[in-house]
Formats: C-alpha cells, sequence, structure tokens
C-alpha cells in the first residue's frame, strides 16, 4: 500500500475526487494535521499498518528566491535548524515524483526542504536562505521523515510552492483561508482581508493544481512499475 499523506484536507481534496476508491489502486489517503505533534503521531499510526511507502504532498513557502507559485520541491534530504542532521528522501521515491514532475512541465527544485514551528514570514524565510541549504520551509517533511526512518518505511515529499520568498502569509490564516468558501467566509467577517485571501486563494489554486497532477502522475507511474519497486510497493 502507497501512503499519499497530506497536512491539510484542501491539499488532498483533488487527489480524492480524482481517485474515487483508492483501496482498489493499492493507495490510502490520509490528512495527517499540521506541525510536530500531529505529524509525528500521524506517521506513527502510518507506520504500524506497514505502508509499502509513504509520499508527503502539501503546500510549502518558498525560501529560495528563485521559485514561484506553482513551483514544486520534491526534496532531496529534510533538514530542521535545530536538529543536528538532515534525513536523505527515498531515492526510488524521489525519482518517481520529479519523472511525473517533469512530465507536467513544472520547474521543479530538488534542494533539501527546512522544517519549522511556525509560519514562517519573509525575514525568517530570508534568514533560513543564509544559515541553510534548503530551497524551501514547511512545519510537518523533517518529523514525517524522521517516523518513517524509524519505522524503516520509504519516506519522499512533494511540495507545490504556496507563497514566494519576500511574501509573508497573513498571521491569521488558517486551513480554511486556502479554500475559496474560506475566503469569502472570511472576506464577509472582515472585509479588509479581502485583497490579501484573494490573492491567497488564486496562488493556492495554481499550487493545488500542479501538486495534484503530479501526485497522480506519480501513482499511475508507481503502479505500472511494481516489480522495479519492489522494495516499496508490495
Amino acid at each position: 500500500m502507497l501512503v499519499i499523506a497530506a497536512p491539510m484536507a484542501t491539499e488532498l481534496a483533488a487527489v480524492r475526487r480524482a481517485i474515487r476508491d483508492p483501496q482498489s489502486r493499492g493507495v490510502s489517503l490520509c490528512v495527517i494535521g499540521i506541525g510536530k505533534a500531529a505529524t509525528q503521531a500521524s506517521l506513527t499510526r502510518i507506520a504500524e499498518a506497514n505502508p509499502g511507502a509513504v509520499i508527503l504532498a502539501g503546500f510549502c513557502g518558498a525560501v529560495a528566491p528563485n521559485l514561484r507559485t506553482g513551483d514544486l520541491h520534491v526534496a532531496i534530504s529534510f533538514l530542521h535548524p535545530d536538529e543536528n542532521h538532515s534525513i536523505a528522501a527515498d531515492a526510488q521515491l524521489s525519482s518517481a515524483i520529479l519523472a511525473s514532475a517533469h512530465r507536467s512541465d513544472v520547474h521543479t527544485c530538488t534542494q533539501p526542504s527546512a522544517t519549522v514551528s511556525r509560519i514562517a514570514d519573509a525575514s525568517a524565510k530570508a534568514e533560513l536562505r543564509r544559515s541553510t541549504a534548503a530551497a524551501s520551509v514547511n512545519m510537518e517533511d523533517y518529523w514525517a521523515a524522521a517516523a518513517a526512518e524509524s519505522a524503516g518505511v520509504p519516506f519522499a515529499s512533494v511540495r507545490a510552492i504556496l507563497d514566494t520568498a519576500d511574501q509573508s502569509l497573513p498571521d491569521y490564516l488558517t486551513e480554511q483561508d486556502v479554500h475559496p468558501a474560506g475566503v469569502a467566509l472570511n472576506a464577509a467577517i472582515r472585509p479588509s482581508r479581502l485583497p490579501a485571501l484573494v490573492k491567497l486563494a488564486r496562488q493556492s489554486h495554481l499550487a493545488r493544481r500542479n501538486l495534484t497532477r503530479c501526485v497522480l502522475d506519480t501513482i499511475d507511474a508507481l503502479a505500472g512499475r511494481q516489480p522495479a519497486l519492489s522494495g516499496v510497493w508490495p
């Protein structure tokens, strides 16, 4: 069984619509939650089911200034500024994801990703760029990779750039604010937020579109290469 995990339901919504019966495809779709505690708890539960592999799919913020909204990041390794070592992504899984991204003709980066404890604003991203080799920032990859490594489960991540390196997301942001219905509700309550939320909704649409295409293509590619990927796909 291949597990496709995402921190937020909106990141998997289009994949769920496209795959109505994931189990028949040998796939499990899981929402794991945001941040360290939720990620560790969810990945521990996932590992107990002895999956063939786990791919974490979601949004991220750009750290590298050349990355734009909708670009894909398939990190070769995962780091945390407060931890002493990085964790390598599974090479076979990463290669499959990269091939799918290239077929989608989306700009893709393979530098490490950085995991932090809170949403990184523009100044925090600039500091990460100075102090690490990271190209993007998120709140889950490192902890998911660590839990998968501990359980002996192959792990890789594909992230779609949501906010650019010079962009700071609103500090009131919730999961609903990257969904059109959430934008409308939030704007009705606080009209002053409308311009920022409309921009964010447009960015999330592009990021989700490119992420979904890559994930679906990866699932198809892995299913067609079961013998070659016997180490990660039972």
